[in-house]
């Protein structure tokens, strides 16, 4: 939600979005085609999970997993190294960026069973 009274919207609807593999909970505003909305991103409560800044880390079934891009051809994610900015399934050919500044490393996942929820 956003404003005073509250309003349940992510974005307001005079913004231009023009960026590209973004999750959006919800919005009045054009989105990109490749832009996921409605879902509930299962982020993790903001705090260190290595590197010099707090993030978010991904839930495990976050549908902002392996739908982003790394245009930039960044080697790190914001927690630098040897945090990896793109990864993949163990014995993957295909390594692909999460959306957002944390990547999940599939490679040391122990659960993958939806323990998280989203109001």
């Amino acid at each position: 939600t956003y404003g005073s009274p509250s309003k349940n919207s992510d974005l307001k609807t005079n913004l231009t979005i023009s960026g590209h593999n973004n999750l959006v909970r919800a919005s009045s505003a054009s989105l990109p085609a490749d832009t996921i909305v409605g879902k509930c991103p299962l982020l993790g409560p903001l705090q260190l999970h290595g590197g010099l800044s707090e993030t978010h880390a991904l839930f495990s079934h976050s549908p902002a997993i392996d739908v982003g891009n790394n245009a930039f051809g960044s080697t790190y994610d914001q927690r630098g190294s040897p945090f990896a900015r793109v990864s993949g399934p163990p014995g993957s050919p295909i390594l692909t960026a999460d959306i957002g500044s944390y990547e999940v490393n599939q490679a040391d996942k122990i659960f993958d069973t939806n323990f998280e929820g989203c109001p």
